[in-house]
Parts: C-alpha cells; structure tokens; sequence
C-alpha cells in the first residue's frame, strides 16, 4: 500500500519527501528513505510544526492506590507509550473492569482492552 501525506507546499510519497514546485509538479527534496512516521514528521517540520509534549501539570493523576485491573468510571485516560503520530492527548473515557484487563471507551467512540500498566489516568474535572 502507497501512503501519501500532503501537507502545506510538501508530500510525503514513495518513502521520500517532495515539494510542490508548480500546480501538481513536485521535486524531491529529501530521498529517504523514511518510514511513513519520518516522512509525516519531517513534512510537519518544514511547515513549522515540532513535536511537543503535552503538559499534563493541570491534570490531577488519579490516587495510586486506585490504579488496579478493578478500575470503573469517568476519567482523563491515554496511553503511557504510543506510536500514534497524531496524537494522544488524555480525553474523557468510561472505564470498566473486564476479567484481568480493563475496558476503556473513549467519548470519540474508540476503544481498547489493555491492563492499568499501559494507560495514565487522570481525575475528570467537572
């Protein structure tokens, strides 16, 4: 499969970045080869886009004690590590205890069975 990302005057095609030079002509600029994530990451770069770290310093981490596989209820919840380029900002989610693992369903409609050791949880503010 053939991922394409364009962003701003550049694209991401074929494992190397290129720049829009006139109407839909593009010049390499940058060979690669990058995976779909480099090339994503250096056309954000070109348009003045860095990577940052969310600052989670207003968040109130949910108490310790209560981070176990029994887990239930509304909280702030995202993943400790991903890959997810796009982001993985901590969003409201309903979390229910499922055997061993959690059940966590995000109020965008995603969801995921993980265990309590991948996720951070925060206090939902109301």
């Amino acid at each position: 499969m053939n991922l394409i990302y364009r962003f701003g005057k550049y694209m991401y095609k074929n494992r190397s970045v290129y720049e829009k030079i006139w109407w839909i002509f593009y010049k390499k600029i940058s060979p690669g080869p990058f995976s779909y994530r480099q090339g994503v990451i250096k056309i954000n770069e070109l348009n003045g886009i860095v990577e940052e770290l969310p600052d989670y310093s207003s968040l109130i981490p949910l108490d310790p004690e209560r981070l176990t596989n029994d887990l239930k209820g509304k909280f702030l919840v995202n993943f400790k590590k991903s890959d997810v380029f796009f982001g993985n900002d901590p969003l409201p989610a309903e979390i229910n205890s499922c055997k061993n693992h959690l059940r966590i369903e995000w109020e965008n409609g995603m969801f995921a069975d993980t265990d309590i050791t991948d996720l951070n949880v925060w206090e939902l503010k109301d």
